[in-house]
């Protein structure tokens, strides 16, 4: 056993003031084993992987969510529902785990259903940025973005022109969307997306661990062939349960950004920094943590489940 950070975001109806969505900080036993993960962790920092963050080098989403009761209580999957609710100006969906009550989704319907999309392909690569490769392996990364069904984002609607230079960044075609693409653009160019000094601690151990997990007990000597990072939730152990206290979810695990670098002559990137999602000051943020957290809890429900997504 090991003791591991649980990173801890509130979310509430959407009518809910953002200043009542809050974050807490706390350690949690977990057993040694790849829970709630699609792919071992080390394994996105491997050039042979199938979700290499040297062609993902933006957005990675792989979390499981395990699913709880007001009490901490395990509820399995079968035992949670989802709904769709509301009026015809306001149309929503909503989680029931187990007896609770029906808790709304903080991302809007039309959002939530294309993030539904995109969990039923299988695919975990949301968004990458092949201009930010070496100009040799520019092609390269766009082809492995495409076959992964990847397109190139389309700018019309959005407002990432004018904050990022995102012309020829790809995204998962179910989520070509000006949200989304808005979105993930944030997570992947924004500063403001983490904290570095937040739980610094435990970052710099999931570096450490990473980094012996890739072969590197200290930093590689020499000059590096890439470098760049990947924003995932393959440290956030997603655990979700009604809030004990209000209308809303309590969603465990925060995702986090790494930092890599490529060393010459080697097929493992050595990981530079590990930082933390931060807290969220604005909407913009809260969204992107929503993003990640109902990916996870999408992807743990059974197919049956997501079937109300066809209608």
């Amino acid at each position: 056993m090991k003791r591991v950070l649980w990173l801890t975001f509130l979310w509430f109806a959407a009518t809910v003031a953002l200043a009542q969505s809050g974050f807490d900080e706390h350690s949690r036993m977990i057993p040694e084993v790849n829970q709630n993960k699609l792919v071992p962790p080390h394994t996105l920092f491997l050039q042979v992987s199938p979700y290499s963050a040297m062609d993902y080098r933006g957005v990675i989403m792989q979390g499981i969510a395990r699913f709880e009761d007001e009490q901490g209580t395990p509820v399995e999957a079968d035992d949670v529902a989802l709904k769709s609710m509301g009026s015809e100006e306001d149309p929503y969906y909503c989680i029931v785990i187990k007896e609770s009550t029906c808790r709304r989704f903080v991302l809007e319907r039309q959002h939530l259903v294309a993030l539904a999309r995109f969990v039923r392909t299988g695919k975990l690569g949301v968004y990458t940025a092949p201009k930010d490769a070496p100009l040799k392996r520019t092609q390269e990364v766009q082809r492995t973005a495409a076959v992964s069904g990847l397109e190139p984002v389309r700018l019309k609607g959005t407002s990432v022109i004018t904050r990022f230079v995102s012309v020829g960044d790809y995204i998962a075609k179910d989520l070509n969307t000006p949200f989304f693409v808005d979105l993930m653009a944030y997570i992947d160019y924004d500063e403001s997306f983490v904290d570095p000094h937040r739980a610094h601690e435990e970052a710099e151990a999931i570096r450490m661990s990473l980094n012996r997990s890739l072969g590197y007990l200290k930093e590689p000597a020499g000059p590096s062939a890439d470098s760049s990072w990947v924003n995932s939730d393959i440290h956030a152990y997603f655990t979700v349960s009604p809030h004990p206290e209000g209308e809303g979810l309590r969603c465990e695990g925060l995702p986090a950004r790494y930092s890599w670098t490529l060393p010459e002559e080697r097929e493992a990137g050595y990981i530079r920094a590990v930082n933390f999602a931060a807290r969220p000051s604005e909407e913009t943020q809260l969204h992107a943590l929503a993003t990640f957290c109902s990916a996870a809890i999408l992807r743990a429900l059974p197919e049956s489940a997501l079937e109300i997504f066809n209608e």
